[in-house]
């Protein structure tokens, strides 16, 4: 079948029912994600009350307990993650999302029937060995989609992860006053048991694995097919030094074949993202403007976002709201950031259109560091709600310009890499964030708003001063 049946130019509808493969495969990436991280914030954003529930009396111990539980799992994820990826370009990524889910099916379940402490953070810990389903998500849409349409397939999968942990900790409110935690965390492992279901019969691997060398016949979707014949017949008429270029199934169809002027030994095919002869590397990486910069600045908001898990519900109860209402408030508070997060996504491209990315990235710092102080001056409940969403929309507008100006950065050929650094950067802060924040908590609960406030202040301060305009 020629590369223009599988994937219509874009604006055209699909002429067969539920669409062609590559955007049933982006509407399944997009639900199961959505599933799981719903199921999973129905329960986790509650752990510091759960540890209670196991005999952890002391709010200090609690704190401790749930910032290692929460962070031990990306922290091992952001260890194993270069692994399962290689496991993934080898034998698909179908299969790799699909063992993630189904460990998370069996251990949240398990989750039920916990009864000390250290069993919540052995199960942790095994769920850090095998999960990953979200940034494999991403990729998985982004491998599915025409190249072309890939920002909207990338950006349609994150907002389902931005949106589930919005509804999510209402579901888990609601059901920790109806049945309880522990009943809850069944329904987690329902959810992720429904995601799991329809990875399985909706996503149709198109060649992921790169063997027929289906990626490149995504990017040119106007060649009507012919891009094949452009690698077999090309090669006849083209110079001595097109020759090996067009041995690489990436770059097929690059008829002229441009020297790239910042790299002259790689050809200046935007298709060409896997030329084994000029590989990238982690320092040619790191070298690309403004890239470390935005490294450091998702590292500090990824920190923020994630240091509320283990404290918040712990700082509702401390404000004076009763012991009955404190998982529902708790909930809502995390649901209006998730909420407002994604608004803060949703429309931060129209706000670079406007103005500067520096100016963006700065003023998502600025009111996320806003958010932080009144969170920790103000323990009545309408303005901890006002708190939430203003952090929400800083953290969600200043997250999407800092990847936005990492990406623009680097080379077509360097995506993989580049953005793989940067997950990296991200899941370091998640790990970390829980694990400091538990031990702050320990000690003061405010304190953890109090390093949020300055380190948002930091970053909006260094920001402004080094990042070289766009």
């Amino acid at each position: 079948m020629a590369p223009s049946t599988q994937h219509p130019a874009p604006g055209t509808r699909a002429g067969t029912r539920g669409g062609t493969p590559w955007q049933r495969n982006v509407y399944a990436v997009t639900a199961a994600s959505f599933m799981g991280y719903t199921g999973f914030t129905v329960v986790m954003p509650f752990l510091p009350l759960f540890i209670g529930q196991l005999g952890v009396s002391d709010v200090g111990r609690v704190a401790v307990w749930t910032g290692v539980s929460l962070g031990v799992t990306p922290g091992l994820t952001a260890i194993l993650a270069p692994a399962w990826g290689r496991l993934g370009d080898r034998y698909g990524r179908k299969i790799m999302v699909e063992r993630s889910m189904f460990s998370f099916v069996v251990l949240m379940a398990a989750m039920a029937y916990v009864t000390r402490a250290w069993h919540v953070l052995a199960l942790r810990i095994v769920q850090g060995l095998f999960a990953g389903y979200g940034s494999l998500s991403v990729a998985m849409a982004a491998e599915s989609a025409p190249r072309d349409r890939m920002p909207q397939a990338i950006g349609l999968v994150q907002t389902a992860q931005r949106l589930g942990p919005a509804v999510g900790p209402v579901i888990g409110g609601a059901l920790a006053g109806l049945v309880g935690l522990r009943r809850a965390f069944l329904v987690t492992a329902a959810f992720y048991a429904l995601g799991l279901v329809v990875v399985h019969i909706m996503y149709q691997e198109l060649g992921s694995k790169g063997s027929k060398g289906s990626r490149g016949s995504r990017g040119s979707q106007g060649s009507s097919g012919a891009r094949g014949s452009q690698g077999s017949e090309g090669s006849l008429g083209s110079k001595s030094s097109e020759a090996s270029n067009l041995m690489n199934p990436e770059n097929l169809a690059n008829l002229s074949n441009q020297p790239n002027p910042s790299n002259p030994a790689n050809p200046a095919n935007p298709a060409n993202l896997a030329n084994p002869a000029n590989p990238v590397t982690f320092r040619n990486v790191l070298a690309f403007e403004n890239f470390v910069l935005m490294m450091a600045v998702i590292f500090g908001l990824q920190f923020v976002d994630r240091s509320f898990g283990p404290i918040l519900p712990l700082y509702v109860e401390h404000v004076g709201v009763s012991s009955g209402r404190v998982a529902i408030v708790s909930g809502v508070l995390f649901s209006i950031m998730a909420c407002t997060g994604a608004l803060g996504h949703h429309f931060c491209g129209r706000l670079m259109r406007r103005y500067p990315t520096r100016l963006v990235i700065v003023g998502g710092a600025t009111a996320a560091a806003i958010g932080c102080a009144l969170l920790s001056a103000s323990g009545l409940t309408w303005v901890m709600s006002v708190a939430s969403a203003v952090f929400g929309v800083g953290i969600g507008a200043a997250m999407t310009a800092a990847y936005s100006a990492a990406g623009r950065v680097i080379p077509a050929g360097a995506h993989g890499t580049g953005f793989g650094v940067l997950t990296s950067a991200s899941l370091v802060g998640m790990a970390s964030s829980p694990l400091i924040a538990g031990l702050l908590g320990s000690t003061n609960i405010r304190a953890v708003f109090f390093v949020d406030l300055a380190l948002m202040t930091i970053v909006a301060i260094v920001v402004e001063k080094t990042m070289v305009a766009d």
